[in-house]
């Protein structure tokens, strides 16, 4: 890929040279393989040039990334159910990286400061039908992202060390037009740090989030007075469903808003995410 980039006098013809390899074994287990790596090159954007009185810095070299992924995908069976298998691990180094920090919910970056960084982890993840024709998976993601701006490697502010999800689908034999859901969502700590702070090794740390959702799901037409109705002869499918997000009504905090009083002395006031919220929902099928 090839980018043109003149704004600010800014870069022209900026290459970005990718690779990508895939193999399929011929062995008695299907599995497939992906190797890839490449170089992607990026100008800045108008945000990342814009300090914080509002004047804007001048474009130094491009933010560069050198990065290399490998993955496996594998299709087996445990006992008689299908089971599909992904592992994903994945660097990438950065030259030339803008630092931003969050202030409230507002990105702040610092042009003035350039920087290098990396990224690297691992994504695991099983798919399959433990419940005849519902699909359920669970996910397992590790992940680590620091910078240097000059004095030692700090975290990154979406550096998220672990993360699990874990997605359910289930049914009643006894009742097949009702499906239920289960989705839980666990993330470790994110860094954070207040407004102007100089010493950004001295980081603090959100709370783990933590979030289930419970989904119901109603097949109206499995039932004949509908599915014969004036209305439901319309429709190929008609379902109904009742959705109770962030079941245990978990405050999760996004990020702080930080007062200071009449010493400069910093308070965080925790900003919270959406409490407990109950959604309903009608889906037709023609």
């Amino acid at each position: 890929a090839i980018s043109d980039y003149n704004d600010y006098g800014g870069y022209r013809g900026l290459a970005s040279p990718r690779l990508s390899i895939s193999d399929k074994p011929h062995i008695r287990q299907d599995m497939l393989y992906r190797v890839a790596a490449g170089i992607y090159q990026q100008p800045y954007l108008y945000r990342e040039l814009r300090r914080t009185d509002g004047s804007l810095s001048d474009p130094l070299a491009p933010q560069c990334s050198y990065q290399a992924t490998g993955s496996l995908d594998w299709n087996l069976r445990i006992a008689t159910m299908p089971i599909k298998f992904t592992a994903d691990i994945y660097y990438k180094y950065i030259t030339h990286l803008v630092p931003y920090t969050i202030d409230n919910l507002r990105i702040r970056y610092n042009p003035d400061q350039e920087a290098v960084g990396y990224v690297a982890g691992m994504s695991l993840r099983a798919t399959g039908d433990f419940v005849p024709g519902l699909e359920s998976w669970v996910s397992l993601s590790l992940m680590q992202t620091q910078e240097d701006q000059g004095y030692g490697w700090i975290r990154r502010p979406t550096d998220q060390r672990f993360s699990i999800k874990l997605f359910l689908q289930d049914y009643i034999p006894a009742f097949p037009w009702w499906r239920m859901s289960l989705n839980l969502i666990y993330g470790s700590r994110l860094p954070v740090t207040y407004p102007y702070q100089k010493d950004l090794t001295n980081q603090f740390q959100l709370l783990p989030y933590f979030r289930v959702d419970w989904g119901n799901t109603v097949q109206l037409t499995r039932f004949d007075a509908i599915r014969r109705s004036a209305v439901g002869r319309f429709f190929t499918d008609l379902s109904l469903g009742v959705e109770v997000f962030n079941l245990f009504n978990y405050r999760n905090v996004v990020s702080f808003i930080w007062d200071a009083d009449y010493t400069n002395l910093y308070h965080a006031v925790p900003n919270y995410l959406t409490a407990r919220q109950i959604n309903l929902k009608l889906t037709a099928t023609f």
